[in-house]
């Protein structure tokens, strides 16, 4: 008694402990990819300061080249970094949206450019007017480096805040890594405590357990041998409703046939009779013959429909029709027990089908409905069209 709570008391300790491994191992693992998302959102604010920076240099150097040499394709490259600057800025603004410092700094940034791109504007303004000298004098008054300094000291600032950020979370993210493994290796000593213990409890009823496991071997033996005589029987039970049905459908099928037959031989019989009194008037006669060997086929292509021997070829079908040409075939097959009624749609849409699918179709739902009728009565085929 003593043993097995010592292994209660063990097992209750093993999963909490697992429990507070799986929680420092998800906090690790949502660190890590807080992590990889901040040093990308990282390298993105890299990217955009060195636009902001690229841009405003672009701006100053076309100013320089129009300052210098009053030639317009000078400013080509000004007014192309005009026009990107304010997006770089919004951009960097999105990515530090969650970081008020930074916000800060980008709200300076954007000061700070407004500003050299005014004091840019300005001396461009009185060069347009001839005045060389006075655009070189403001140029001259240090305004414009010294804006490009703090921006740049800016930009410096900026970056080390977020290497410093980036540095914080991962420290956390080692320290969490670190009580992850040594709580692994905490609950692997006291799995091996709980599994010596175990081994001790678990001999005793080692017998039983055998003797269990032999009497499950027999269970599932039997169960497996009354599963295959069950998949027997309805196997045998599919095979006798399949024979079933090709009986229903051998009787209608011997009359046709034979009616068909009998049209080819009677027709071949006059055939030989007018011949022989040289009598070439045949022409109706063979065209009889050919007709009920239409017909044979026809049928025949419905019998591989039913076995499923003969490849599908869908077409346009006319489902009143197709119904039409059948009623021989479904009042032979049914029987005189049942009466059949189709009701054809005016306008019936045309269908795109296997034809001799769609008749089997049509017919093994009317053996159904014979077969639901056990005294007999009337089957209604009806067409419509529908959504």
């Amino acid at each position: 008694m003593i043993r097995k709570a010592a292994l209660q008391a063990g097992a209750f300790a093993l999963l909490a402990l697992m429990g507070w491994n799986a929680y420092l191992a998800l906090s690790h693992l949502s660190q890590t990819k807080k992590i990889a998302e901040l040093t990308l959102e990282s390298s993105r604010m890299q990217a955009e300061i060195s636009a902001v920076l690229r841009d405003v240099t672009d701006m100053e150097t076309g100013q320089r080249g129009y300052l210098l040499t009053g030639r317009d394709v000078y400013l080509a490259p000004y007014e192309q970094a005009s026009k990107e600057l304010p997006s770089a800025l919004n951009e960097l603004g999105n990515l530090v949206i969650d970081n008020p410092d930074q916000q800060q700094s980008v709200g300076r940034l954007r000061q700070l450019t407004t500003d050299k791109l005014r004091e840019l504007q300005q001396s461009i303004e009185t060069r347009k007017t001839g005045d060389v000298n006075a655009a070189l004098a403001g140029v001259n008054t240090d305004v414009g480096r010294r804006l490009m300094d703090d921006t740049y000291s800016l930009v410096g600032v900026m970056d080390t805040k977020e290497n410093e950020l980036l540095e914080q979370r991962r420290a956390r993210s080692s320290m969490i890594g670190g009580l992850v493994q040594a709580g692994a290796v905490a609950a692997f000593i006291l799995i091996c405590i709980s599994g010596a213990i175990g081994s001790l409890l678990t001999r005793r009823t080692f017998t039983e357990v055998a003797q269990s496991h032999d009497q499950l071997l027999k269970s599932n033996e039997l169960l497996a041998q009354q599963i295959s005589r069950r998949e027997t029987a309805e196997a045998q039970l599919r095979q006798a409703q399949k024979m079933e049905a090709i009986g229903n459908l051998s009787g209608g099928i011997a009359h046709d046939f034979n009616n068909m037959l009998g049209v080819m031989a009677g027709s071949l019989d006059l055939i030989r009779r007018r011949i022989a009194a040289n009598d070439f008037r045949i022409e109706r006669y063979i065209n009889a013959a050919q007709e009920a060997a239409k017909r044979a086929g026809a049928l025949t292509q419905r019998l591989l429909a039913f076995a499923r021997q003969q490849p599908l070829e869908p077409k346009v079908v006319d489902a009143n029709r197709t119904i039409s040409t059948m009623s021989e075939l479904l009042r032979s097959t049914l029987g005189e027990q049942v009466r059949i009624e189709t009701i054809s749609a005016g306008g019936l849409w045309t269908l795109e089908a296997d034809a001799n699918q769609l008749e089997n179709a049509i017919l093994n739902v009317a053996i159904n409905a014979r077969d639901a009728m056990l005294e007999g009565g009337k089957l209604t085929i009806e067409t419509a069209n529908t959504f």
